[in-house]
C-alpha cells in the first residue's frame, strides 16, 4: 500500500474558472452626443471614480471558519511506514492513514487555518495522550487553497504514526479539531475502512512515540 494513497479519491474537479475583468468603455461627454467629425482633442486624464469598487477583487483574507459553519467526516486504515532493515528484507510498523473532510454548511465565505490541534477521543469519552502535528504531504493536484464558499469541501490527509502502546481507542473514535482559539472545536467522527486487518498502530518501543499528524486543508 502506498503510504499516501487516498483511501476514496474524490470526483477530481475543474479548475478554478478564468476571473474576467470586466471591460470599462468610458464615454466620450459634449455636444449633442452625436459624433463629431472634427479632430479628437485630448481633454486630461480619464477618470475611473464611477468604477464600481465592489468589482475589484478584495485582498482582505476570508475569516477563518469556525466548527459551527462547518460539517466534517473522517476515515482511516491500516497503512505501513518503514522503520528499518536493508533493500529486500525491510522493517514495517502499523499506522492510520486517512483523510478528514469539511463541508461549509453556511451561507457565508470563509477559510481553512493552514495549521490547526487536534484531540482523538476514544469511543467511551477518553482523551488520548497523544500529540498532534502539522506537514506537508503531497497534495493531490486538483486540490487548491482558497477561501471556502457555501457547500464547498476541503480535506486534510492524517495519520497516526507508530508507535502507540496506550489505550486502546476503539473502532469509533472522534476527532476533536481545534481551528481557531475561540469556539468550540469542531467534532469528526472517524470511520474505520477495512477493520479486519487492525484499528490501531504498532507498539513498538525502539521507535519514537505516536504523533497524529495532519496537512493543511486543500479544496476538493
Amino acid at each position: 500500500m502506498q503510504r499516501y494513497e487516498r483511501l476514496r479519491r474524490p470526483v477530481a474537479v475543474s479548475r478554478w474558472p478564468l476571473l474576467l475583468l470586466p471591460l470599462i468603455v468610458a464615454a466620450c461627454g459634449g455636444g449633442s452626443g452625436h459624433p463629431s467629425d472634427g479632430p479628437v482633442t485630448d481633454s486630461g486624464p480619464t477618470s475611473t471614480s464611477h468604477i464600481d469598487k465592489a468589482a475589484r477583487p478584495s485582498s482582505t483574507p476570508a475569516r477563518i471558519c469556525t466548527s459551527l459553519e462547518l460539517h466534517g467526516t473522517a476515515e482511516w486504515q491500516i497503512g505501513a511506514m518503514p522503520i528499518g532493515g536493508v533493500p529486500g528484507a525491510r522493517r514495517f510498523a502499523r499506522e492510520m492513514e486517512g483523510l478528514v473532510h469539511v463541508t461549509n454548511v453556511s451561507n457565508a465565505v470563509c477559510s481553512m487555518p493552514q495549521a490547526f490541534s487536534a484531540q482523538l477521543v476514544a469511543a467511551d469519552g477518553r482523551a488520548l495522550d497523544l500529540p498532534s502535528a502539522m506537514r506537508s504531504f503531497e497534495q493531490a493536484p486538483y486540490h487548491r487553497k482558497g477561501p471556502l464558499g457555501p457547500n464547498a469541501s476541503a480535506a486534510a490527509p492524517i495519520m497516526w504514526e507508530a508507535s502507540w502502546c496506550g489505550p486502546d481507542p476503539g473502532t469509533a473514535p472522534t476527532l476533536l479539531l481545534t481551528l481557531a482559539p475561540e469556539g468550540p472545536p469542531l467534532r469528526v467522527h472517524v470511520d474505520l475502512v477495512h477493520g479486519e486487518f487492525g484499528h490501531v498502530p504498532s507498539c513498538d518501543r525502539t521507535i519514537a512515540a505516536s504523533d497524529l499528524v495532519f496537512a493543511p486543508f486543500r479544496q476538493m
